[in-house]
């Protein structure tokens, strides 16, 4: 039997599974590497474990972008293997095959915090709306799409917290990343002032909108005409606007005032093993006692 029914078959149970941005990946990955290569075969002749290596061994070509990242190579052998699990259920091999693969070992994250000198600089270089909005990045850790997602009610100054409970980008808004995303973060007090001030002359429902009142539905618009030309501003080299996460994530470390634990809640984390695989090299610092989040960009 062709295998491309269990692709389509596939497809179809994550249409009704994913959200409409992991669905977006799903598709790709479906389209890009999957149908071309395994469309015309058996389901048998799919499950082959040459054809299966050697199609790992060509994914790259496939890939219109070139080399691709260990990540995604783990991620589509992940969707080829459900495929091939619909072809088990129904039969038509004996077993899945993909769990005789060995694992990939994905590389750790190179991550480029911001250092003290470059946060003030940012902060104090950048105006309106897009310092408010690079002060919640550094002081509470969300995500470029939790931030955006972000109403003015979200925005408890009397219990002195945010609450994170959605994220938006190109596909609209959405529920956040994981259920452990959905969390309450600490406004530290420098934040606090800024928000105070910027609430007090601020009219709409989101806490950021574009020129024509709407929210942003990604970060690229925010991206290329605010933060690169900050960053020339600042003489600073380009790095990821997804840095501030990491910078609030090892500045919390360096504190030595919230344990891993609370780290790990107030960026969204099921667990602890997030912040052990990114930062180990901060965790030491954890220990000191001699200072304070709060202290950091004063």
């Amino acid at each position: 039997m062709s295998f491309k029914k269990y692709i389509d078959f596939y497809l179809e149970i994550k249409k009704r599974e994913l959200k409409p941005s992991s669905l977006h990946k799903y598709i790709g990955i479906l389209n890009n590497y999957i149908y071309p290569y395994f469309g015309d075969f058996t389901s048998k002749k799919a499950n082959n474990m040459h054809n299966i290596r050697n199609f790992i061994l060509q994914i790259d070509s496939l890939s219109p972008k070139g080399k691709l990242s260990t990540k995604t190579i783990k991620d589509i052998i992940m969707i080829l293997g459900g495929c091939l699990q619909e072809a088990f259920y129904d039969e038509q091999i004996e077993k899945n095959n993909i769990s005789l693969l060995r694992t990939l070992k994905a590389k750790k994250p190179n991550i480029n915090p911001f250092a003290k000198y470059e946060v003030k600089s940012l902060l104090q270089n950048s105006k309106s709306w897009f310092n408010v909005f690079l002060s919640i990045a550094f002081y509470t850790g969300m995500r470029t799409g939790e931030i955006l997602a972000l109403h003015v009610k979200d925005i408890d100054l009397n219990n002195s917290v945010i609450h994170v409970n959605k994220t938006r980008g190109k596909f609209g808004v959405g529920s956040p990343k994981t259920l452990t995303s959905i969390r309450d973060i600490p406004i530290f007090k420098p934040l606090k002032i800024v928000l105070i001030k910027y609430l007090k002359i601020y009219d709409h429902k989101y806490l950021f909108v574009n020129q024509y009142g709407n929210p942003f539905n990604s970060s690229k618009n925010i991206n290329e005409r605010h933060y690169r030309p900050l960053l020339k501003k600042c003489n600073l080299p380009y790095r990821r606007l997804y840095e501030t996460r990491h910078t609030f994530a090892t500045n919390m470390l360096e504190s030595g005032k919230f344990s891993v634990n609370q780290i790990a809640m107030f960026m969204g984390h099921s667990n602890t093993q997030m912040i052990f695989n990114r930062y180990t090299k901060y965790i030491e610092s954890e220990k000191r006692k001699d200072n304070t989040f709060i202290d950091i960009y004063d």
